[in-house]
């Protein structure tokens, strides 16, 4: 078939690459186009009629609602890449060419893929016995709404199972907790691994946090690659055996969370950037953007990261001086091209989750500023993987950066003055080496900087985890200072040795915090319960045993006991205690937090407000025994059981009656 002259001259003058992301983007544009001429509008009567309504809209009218508006965005950032397509689709040079420079040296090649194997080994010793630990209260919550579901529905006395579905996983956020890659990757993980949504049969923790455990490997990988590819071999290895020993990692790469691939996302995004920029390919833009959708479908609070390589990736090709104007308009456009295929998928899937978030931040919530303290403890994490203030003696099972230090003076010198000395002037050299380093920077150090500075202006809640994409960045600025120390000796072959020599030394210092997270769950759920009813999850608890809990993280324990009661007041624990002794039933109660309960004065609170008193009942009424603390990684995270008195004990107590 003869093209018109006009259309075959279009497409001879641009690559075929080129021609199918033309393709790929006016097909979303004309599909996006139909679904929102033919979907249900936002302001369709029946919708804002239940949307204003006291019981407020439906998770179907977020989706409804959420969809429209989602795919209206993306169309307008489609169109808008279709219009400007005549200065982004005509070939041009990259604006940082490689000039053909293999990425690694041939020679040390097969020495770099080993070497990657080799901490990738590591790592994976490192991680895998924690895959089978107890759920946290985090993990716990995220299984219960959108994984697998609510082992706990109805009463405590006749609890029944009510199952997550892949409408929840993708679209239910009214907590503004779901991680929607992780939820749906959670599920495909249950599925695969023979797992059933009937409440029949018990979830598997291992099989839950497989694709974590992967993401982390491949970011050790990954971060071992891009040391080698912008330093040498050595650089590499230690930047990869550092990340693969480093105790922060170690933890959230083994969590039914989105924050493992998140961080591989990210290091993923920012080496097919670097790429996309010396090269111009498509193939390298097109990973960029799946890169990122990737980052922000599994957590949505790296956009900060994202926002911050897109500006420095606009930055690096505005300020470069061999590029002629075409060229760098390009490549810019090309960039935001990239953000829009990013859009898409993020804008349609994200869009319902959008108002739930919104509406849960209106509400009141209690957290840690970010003070001082918040920052010091970023800095502990990002040392040493540990917290920086110790736990009070006897409540938790974990290691912090005091207990660690307190114990050796080799450990105290190194994480107080050798690391930080090391890891600050090797972020410095980072910088100063070339493009490609303040682009990695920019990104990561930028990302944390905007996302430090937005939420302490908007006085928002934000975790010092929300900031894990930092651990690749400090371990190429540590492995950055060793190879700085090894140019200072050129002609020396042992100091060629010293980022593996700084590795190595990281790698035994981090020792005992990895034995010891390797050991003890972060939150001993499964445990507590086994210890009071025999097995967990006991989804067909005996009846002749009844279980209690208050305090923080409480509801979360259903999962693994859905006869749980959770009690809000003295009156309630007082009326169980009573019909518990009636029934000649034992009751078990779970603690958590035990240590912090009588220090709580703030009646802001109202679901702690009746903890200190509660507490007082169960220490000093004589009805119960302290039965033993069952440890976890964090005092917070620890649980305190007590169970009831036998009734004999409890009447050789009593006051004589008179007869």
């Amino acid at each position: 078939m003869n093209l018109p002259q006009g259309l075959r001259s279009f497409f001879d003058r641009r690559d075929p690459a080129t021609i199918r992301v033309l393709v790929a983007l006016s097909t979303l544009a004309i599909a996006l186009a139909a679904f929102l001429i033919k979907a249900v509008k936002p302001w369709n009567p029946k919708l804002l009629a239940r949307w204003h309504s006291p019981k407020g809209p439906k998770l179907d009218d977020f989706i409804t609602a959420g969809l429209w508006y989602g795919a209206a965005l993306a169309l307008a950032f489609l169109l808008i890449s279709l219009l400007t397509q005549r200065w982004w689709s005509l070939p041009a040079a990259p604006v940082r060419p490689d000039h053909g420079r293999p990425v690694l040296p041939p020679a040390a090649r097969r020495w770099v893929w080993l070497m990657l194997a080799a901490v990738t080994i590591l790592a994976m010793w490192a991680r895998s016995p924690r895959l089978n630990h107890s759920f946290w209260n985090d993990e716990a919550m995220h299984l219960r709404y959108y994984v697998w579901g609510d082992p706990s529905a109805g009463s405590p006395d006749q609890p029944h199972f009510e199952a997550a579905t892949w409408k929840d996983a993708l679209f239910l956020n009214k907590k503004g907790n779901n991680h929607i890659g992780s939820s749906l990757e959670a599920r495909a993980a249950h599925a695969l691994s023979g797992g059933s949504w009937d409440g029949t049969k018990p979830f598997v923790e291992s099989h839950l946090r497989l694709f974590p455990w992967l993401s982390g490997l491949l970011t050790v990988a990954l971060t071992g690659f891009i040391g080698a590819a912008l330093g040498n071999p050595r650089t590499g290895l230690a930047a990869g055996l550092i990340i693969a020993i480093h105790p922060w990692h170690q933890r959230w790469s083994v969590e039914m969370r989105g924050y493992s691939t998140m961080i591989l996302a990210t290091t993923a995004a920012l080496w097919c950037l670097l790429r996309a920029l010396q090269s111009n390919r498509w193939r390298w833009w097109l990973g960029f953007a799946a890169a990122q959708a990737v980052t922000l479908l599994w957590f949505a609070g790296a956009v900060y990261p994202v926002a911050a390589a897109n500006l420095s990736a606009l930055a690096v090709i505005l300020s470069s001086r061999r590029a002629s104007p075409s060229e760098r308009r390009t490549a810019a456009l090309r960039l935001i091209t990239a953000g829009t295929l990013s859009l898409v998928p993020v804008a349609l899937i994200m869009g319902p989750s959008v108002p739930q978030i919104a509406a849960y931040l209106k509400r009141s919530h209690h957290y840690a500023p970010m003070d001082l303290h918040w920052y010091m403890d970023l800095g502990s994490h990002l040392l040493s993987g540990l917290r920086s203030h110790a736990d009070p003696p006897a409540t938790s099972g974990g290691l912090t950066l005091p207990d660690l230090t307190a114990a050796s003076l080799w450990q105290r010198i190194l994480f107080l003055a050798i690391l930080p000395l090391l890891s600050i002037s090797g972020l410095f050299l980072f910088i100063r080496e070339n493009w490609k380093t303040r682009l990695i920077t920019g990104a990561l150090l930028g990302g944390a900087a905007l996302g430090c500075l937005h939420n302490s202006l908007t006085h928002s809640a934000m975790m010092n985890w929300y900031l894990l994409y930092l651990i690749p960045l400090f371990a190429l600025s540590l492995a950055w200072s060793g190879r700085f120390i090894a140019s200072l000796f050129p002609d020396s072959h042992r100091a060629q040795a010293a980022p593996l020599l700084i590795a190595a030394l990281f790698a035994l210092a981090s020792a005992p915090a990895i034995a010891r997270q390797q050991q003890i769950p972060r939150q001993p759920i499964r445990e507590a319960v086994a210890l009071a009813r025999g097995s967990a999850p006991a989804l067909q608890p005996n009846p002749d045993v009844v279980t209690a809990t208050f305090g923080t993280g409480a509801g979360q324990i259903r999962i693994y006991d859905p006869a749980v009661h959770l009690l809000e007041n003295t009156t309630g624990l007082t009326n169980l205690t009573n019909k518990c002794r009636e029934d000649g039933k034992a009751l078990w109660i779970y603690l958590f937090n035990r240590h912090a309960i009588p220090s709580i004065s703030s009646p802001s609170d109202p679901d702690s407000a009746s903890w200190p008193d509660m507490l007082a009942f169960l220490e000093d009424s004589g009805e119960f025994q302290y039965v033993g603390l069952v440890p976890g990684m964090e005092a917070i995270w620890s649980c305190s059981v007590f169970c009831s008195v036998p009734d004999t004990i409890i009447r050789l107590k009593s006051p004589t009656r008179k007869p």
